[in-house]
């Protein structure tokens, strides 16, 4: 799972890149922190999934919730964005957006995160 994520993270910067090469960047406010987030997200994702022993609980929290963010702006984007382009690759490159913040949260999450996130009522 953690080398799919690294995978897939990889892979959606590099496209995302391309993207951005090709279309150039994004001019409304909305958009530029999409663009952003499509860039840090990621790079943030691989870095705590390859450091995972030298990254604390708090990074890997930060990591979910920025993927789950992510996530968020992605559907957003999808239903702004409607009617769809109808360029080649769009598909499979929505899928791929779509699919690596959930692969990351999976692969962050396992191992150890309920031990970081409280289960139960809070000690005063």
């Amino acid at each position: 799972m953690k080398t799919a994520a690294i995978i897939c993270n990889v892979v959606m910067l590099a496209f995302t890149a391309l993207v951005m090469l090709t279309d150039g960047p994004a001019t409304e406010p909305a958009y530029v922190i999409f663009g952003l987030l499509l860039f840090a997200v990621p790079l943030l994702s691989v870095a705590v999934l390859l450091l995972r022993r030298a990254t604390g609980p708090g990074l890997r929290v930060a990591a979910v919730a920025a993927n789950a963010v992510l996530l968020g702006f992605i559907c957003w984007a999808l239903v702004d964005q409607y009617p769809h382009p109808s360029e080649e690759g769009y598909i499979p490159y929505v899928v791929l957006v779509t699919v690596t913040p959930i692969l990351s949260i999976v692969a962050l999450s396992r191992g150890g995160l309920r031990r970081v996130l409280p289960s139960g009522p809070l000690k005063s």
